[in-house]
C-alpha cells in the first residue's frame, strides 16, 4: 500500500502506523499484547490511512488511540481518542477494589501508582496498600 498525501509525520499517522505495526508484526515489542493474542485493525483501516483520518479524525492534543473493549480489534466503533489517565483505567490487567481501579485510587488517595502495586504485588492487603488503615508489624 503506498498512498501519497503528505500527512506522514503527524501524530495521528504515527498513531495508525504503530497500531498497524503492533497488531501485525510479530518482531514489535508490543506484539504479544495485541497481534499475538489476536487483536487485528479492520480492513478498511489496514489498507488506507485516509479511511483511518476519515473515522477518528486529527489526534487531539493529549491523547492516544484506546480500544474501548480491550479484547476487540481496531475498528471505528471501537475507538477513540483519550487521555492517559482514561487509558490507564481501561487495561485489562487493572485491578479494581471497590469500584476503583488502582489508577483511580491513587489519584483519589494523591499516591504514587508505582507504591500501590508494589504493595498488593507483595500481598499487603488493599487497605493497607492504600494506607486506609496501618500496617501491623510482624
Amino acid at each position: 500500500m503506498n498512498e501519497r498525501h503528505g500527512l506522514s509525520n503527524t501524530k495521528t499517522w504515527k498513531s495508525w502506523r504503530s497500531m498497524r505495526e503492533r497488531c501485525s508484526n510479530p518482531n514489535n515489542p508490543n506484539w504479544h499484547n495485541y497481534g499475538g493474542r489476536g487483536i487485528t485493525v479492520c480492513d478498511r483501516w489496514n489498507q488506507s490511512y485516509l479511511n483511518f483520518l476519515s473515522d477518528m479524525g486529527e489526534r487531539p492534543e493529549g491523547t492516544t488511540l484506546d480500544r474501548i473493549d480491550n479484547n476487540k480489534g481496531y475498528e471505528k466503533k471501537n475507538c477513540r481518542w483519550t487521555t492517559i489517565k482514561t487509558q490507564n483505567n481501561n487495561k485489562r490487567n487493572n485491578q479494581i477494589y471497590k469500584s476503583r481501579t488502582v489508577f483511580e485510587w491513587a489519584d483519589f488517595l494523591n499516591l504514587n501508582v508505582k507504591t500501590i502495586k508494589t504493595r498488593l504485588h507483595r500481598g499487603w492487603p488493599w487497605e493497607q496498600a492504600l494506607g486506609l488503615v496501618k500496617r501491623r508489624k510482624k
